[in-house]
């Protein structure tokens, strides 16, 4: 099966962010593969690593501090994904 081929099957594709550059280029590589299909985006909030480098400094738990950081990532995810023609969608 061809790259084209396989642009021509794919309806749907869970691409998992987690602000690193193997997921940057993963992001890139559906944009310029698969333009037309539906993308949904995932990040996975760890609660120890997550809880491990919450200060307590700053205002809100960690959970809530973490919750923002992954939010502010899918959204700059998508926006990459909207500047082409993918369909978007994410999970709350």
């Amino acid at each position: 099966m061809t790259e084209s081929d396989a642009a021509l099957s794919v309806e749907h594709i869970l691409v998992p962010v987690d602000g690193s550059p193997q997921s940057e280029n993963a992001v890139e590589y559906v944009t310029s593969i698969f333009p037309t299909t539906d993308v949904t985006l995932l990040t996975v909030i760890d609660p120890v690593n997550g809880f491990a480098a919450y200060d307590g400094t700053t205002e809100g738990s960690w959970k809530t501090q973490a919750k923002q950081a992954a939010e502010s990532l899918l959204d700059t995810k998508k926006t990459m994904l909207q500047d082409d023609t993918s369909k978007i969608s994410d999970t709350d």
